[in-house]
């Protein structure tokens, strides 16, 4: 199938009934930027209801083309740090306000008494809920397409970013996979391939879209072939190719892969854990190594080179696969992490 995606993308969304995959030319993704937190326009400090809230908005609109973004439209761009809204609720409560210690309920007010405004914005910047772009701001691949009058946009995971608007890209998943049998079938807007590959396996094949740029490919199972039905598509000919004899044989032991005494190296990156766990809200892992637990952002298997090029990237040590657990920030661990983040950053300007 390596021949059929060339110079494309496969991109997989785990759905109930199995695998899909959008399969999008490379050329055709264009870089986002994510947006979180509040955004606030030149001239409406004053305004909490006039800030941009990306919590309340469609969330495919917080994902923003890069080229399109401009920054210098907003003063300020901030974040809710820990207990920051029961000091602005302490601020405000002279001047008759209640916002019941939530920020939700701050960010609703149609305007802060002139005389408390200055408190409000030192109170903002003591708590470094200041969000600074681009640094804090995740980027990531997405295509845009129209579908039935609708506007579609999909979006790739990286190592750093995901949640449930991204997909994983499983372009290279395919590489050694061959297509054995090919079938068409004829509709209103061009056609429907069904593919047998050398493995046994099926897939249905068709374009997402009128422009036929996105293609969307799922898997058939072998109790599904009935229903298509096989009978009413057109067997083509296929380009024959002789398939390499590794490619014959089993390519994974799933034993292997998740045998938990097996060894791997781990790596621990500052940047790539703060923008994970912030994406997982969150959760992180750990692993045991010589007794002791420490907080990574990689396994590979021992010896394998990390994927990952974060400049801050270190080995932290081996251990078997099995000595990891997940974890959970408390909402005052991750503010701390924040802050540790920030004056990092600060120092390192310094020097």
């Amino acid at each position: 199938m390596r021949k059929l995606f060339s110079g494309k993308r496969v991109l997989e969304r785990e759905t109930n009934e199995g695998s899909s995959y959008f399969v999008v030319p490379e050329e055709k993704f264009q870089k986002y930027v994510v947006l979180w937190g509040y955004l606030i326009p030149h001239g409406v400090f004053n305004q909490p209801n006039k800030w941009v809230n990306t919590y309340t908005i469609n969330p495919l609109d917080r994902y923003v083309l890069v080229t399109e973004f401009n920054p210098e439209e907003y003063e300020y761009m901030i974040y809710e740090e820990t207990r920051v809204a029961r000091e602005l609720h302490q601020i405000l409560e002279p001047y008759g306000i209640d916002i019941n210690n939530e920020f939700e309920e701050f960010v609703k007010l149609k305007e802060i008494p002139k005389a408390a405004i200055s408190k409000v914005k030192d109170c903002l910047l003591e708590k470094e809920c200041m969000n600074e772009y681009p640094e804090d701001f995740p980027v990531i691949d997405g295509y845009e397409y129209i579908i039935e009058g609708q506007k579609k946009k999909l979006f790739v995971e990286t190592e750093t970013y995901d949640n449930d608007d991204t997909l994983y890209d499983q372009t290279g998943n395919f590489n050694h996979s061959y297509i054995v049998e090919t079938y068409r079938k004829t509709v209103t807007n061009g056609f429907i391939y069904v593919f047998k590959t050398h493995d046994n396996e099926w897939y249905q094949y068709y374009a997402a879209d009128a422009s036929k740029d996105c293609w969307i490919m799922k898997e058939v199972y072998d109790d599904e072939l009935d229903d298509l039905p096989i009978s009413s598509y057109e067997l083509i000919e296929t380009e024959k190719r002789e398939i390499p004899e590794e490619d014959l044989k089993a390519n994974i032991s799933w034993e292997e892969l998740l045998d938990p005494n097996r060894e791997c190296d781990f790596y621990y990156s500052d940047k790539m854990f703060a923008m994970s766990f912030l994406a997982n809200d969150g959760r992180y892992n750990v692993v045991n190594i010589d007794g002791e637990w420490k907080r990574y952002s990689e396994m590979v298997f021992k010896g394998e080179e990390p994927f990952s090029k974060w400049d801050d990237l270190v080995y932290i040590g081996t251990a078997k696969q099995g000595a990891t657990e997940g974890r959970q920030f408390t909402q005052e661990e991750m503010m701390q992490f924040a802050v540790y983040m920030r004056e990092k950053k600060e120092n390192s300007l310094l020097h």
